[in-house]
């Protein structure tokens, strides 16, 4: 079905060469009822412009129409909002040891800053390679979960890691990539600083363990769009 709107029909009320009464001109500007200015303005104009803003952008509360006639957002409807960052400085090292709890990867290049232009829903995604080498002759363990988190919901955790039987000594090497996405349900347009966090679980003749930001070894991807 064509999208259309009823065209204004003015109801006028009054004829050539006569003299036009204040009731007439009621009728046909300004009484609100059907067939006057008013009222196609109300009923039409508006109701159809506030439907498009909300099949935009969602309920009232999360846009404002201001009358100023300027775009409020710098993101559209096929422009959605999005940020990406990566980080190939040299490889992040994480420990050689179990961690007691969850902890920043690094919170400064292993993170990404983002000021969502609405609320709503935004997803976020990593990519990255964790590497792991042994230090003796003796069996390698590593298990290591990621996760992400803007500080106060966090994604499901992955976990990477591998066994590997005693060997020579540092000769035993790991590396698995790993990929996180997650969808954060934002409820404010404060800026949010989303951060890859890791979680040592199980470490056994562990020499280096770290995520691969060189650009010899991987660099860390991420990417914060609107959905």
């Amino acid at each position: 079905m064509a999208i259309t709107i009823t065209d204004l029909a003015v109801t006028e009320g009054y004829a050539d060469d006569n003299m036009l009464t204040e009731t007439q001109l009621n009728a046909a500007v300004g009484d609100d009822s059907s067939g006057s200015i008013e009222y196609y303005i109300n009923n039409s104009v508006i109701t159809n412009i506030i439907q498009i803003a909300k099949d935009a952008w969602g309920t009232s509360s999360a846009y404002t129409l201001d009358g100023d006639g300027t775009a409020n957002m710098t993101a559209t409807l096929f422009n959605k909002q999005y940020a990406t960052d990566y980080y190939n400085g040299g490889n992040i090292t994480i420990g050689t040891s179990a961690d007691s709890a969850w902890a920043a990867v690094d919170a400064v290049n292993a993170s990404l800053s983002f000021k969502p232009e609405m609320i709503g829903q935004y997803r976020v995604t990593c990519y990255f390679t964790h590497r792991a080498t042994s230090t003796a002759t003796t069996e390698f363990e590593i298990d290591t979960g990621f996760r992400l988190t803007d500080g106060t919901d966090a994604s499901y955790a992955v976990n990477s890691g591998g066994y590997i039987p005693a060997t020579a000594a540092a000769s035993g090497e790991f590396f698995h990539p790993c990929f996180i996405t997650f969808v954060f349900d934002w409820s404010t347009t404060t800026t949010k600083t989303i951060t890859l966090q890791k979680y040592n679980r199980t470490c056994t003749a562990v020499s280096a363990n770290v995520v691969s930001a060189a650009a010899a070894t991987g660099e860390f991807y991420i990417v914060c769009e609107k959905i």
